[in-house]
């Protein structure tokens, strides 16, 4: 699981990364080693001349393009999930949430963090900024878990630059303006042998009946771990998850 923090990349890295996946830094100045080991360091002699006269150049060239390779593949080679695993990153949006859940050839976004009448919103600070560094162009599905600002206030930033093909919500105002699916428990599926469920705590007394205690539930299993992020459910609704659901919902991680 990584945290995510966007401060390194407001101004230029989402401009880049409309085309590539910004890498680390030590592919960089790997990159940077192999350009300056394909110039060389005598500048007085030309590159035309050197790869006539100069058989050295040669084993230069090919030196230097080793090393720039990382820079080449990066995203094919580095940013690559195997069927069955998924990588979990937890963005570091301020007070809310936001998870981007990478699978072999799938992404999904769990919450999408807040809006404020001054302009600011996650989305634009954080979310699609680092969708961008990892050349993420369009969104498998968006989870939106309820309607509180501070979770689903940048969906529809969010929806205005990346194609989304499924959302669920337990939202009403964002299942009928975005025809998302309501969210009910039991509703499984896969996505490149990572298994997705969604979980509702039903029977609740009118009174209970809050935005946070009806919370879209996600858990998600890989090959190695189990990850149960629960919105903002609150002790009602835990009792009446666990009560009905608690061989299902035992997880190696919680993300709250």
């Amino acid at each position: 699981i990584n945290l995510f923090n966007n401060n390194l990349f407001n101004n230029w890295s989402f401009k880049l990364s409309d085309y590539i996946a910004i890498p680390s830094w030590w592919v960089f100045l790997l990159a940077v080693l192999g350009s300056w080991v394909i110039l060389g360091f005598d500048s007085k002699l030309n590159i035309k001349y050197k790869l006539k006269y100069n058989f050295g150049v040669y084993i230069r060239i090919v030196l230097g393009v080793i090393l720039m390779l990382p820079m080449l593949l990066y995203g094919l080679i580095f940013n690559q999930v195997a069927v069955g695993d998924v990588k979990i990153v937890v963005l570091d949006i301020g007070q809310g949430l936001s998870v981007v859940l990478f699978t072999n050839k799938h992404v999904w976004v769990y919450d999408t963090g807040p809006s404020y009448p001054n302009g600011f919103n996650a989305a634009d600070a954080v979310i699609i900024p680092y969708l961008h560094t990892m050349g993420v162009h369009k969104l498998d599905g968006v989870i939106v878990s309820h309607g509180d600002n501070d979770h689903a206030g940048g969906f529809a930033h969010l929806a205005q630059n990346f194609q989304i093909s499924q959302v669920y919500s337990s939202y009403h105002k964002l299942i009928k303006s975005h025809a998302a699916k309501k969210c009910k428990s039991g509703k499984v599926w896969w996505v490149d042998g990572v298994k997705f469920e969604l979980y509702q705590a039903s029977g609740l007394a009118k009174r209970l009946r809050s935005k946070n205690n009806l919370s879209c539930v996600l858990s998600v299993t890989g090959r190695n771990y189990k990850v149960l992020l629960p919105g903002d459910i609150e002790s009602p609704a835990e009792y009446k998850l666990v009560r009905k659901y608690s061989h299902q919902l035992k997880s190696d991680i919680l993300i709250a």
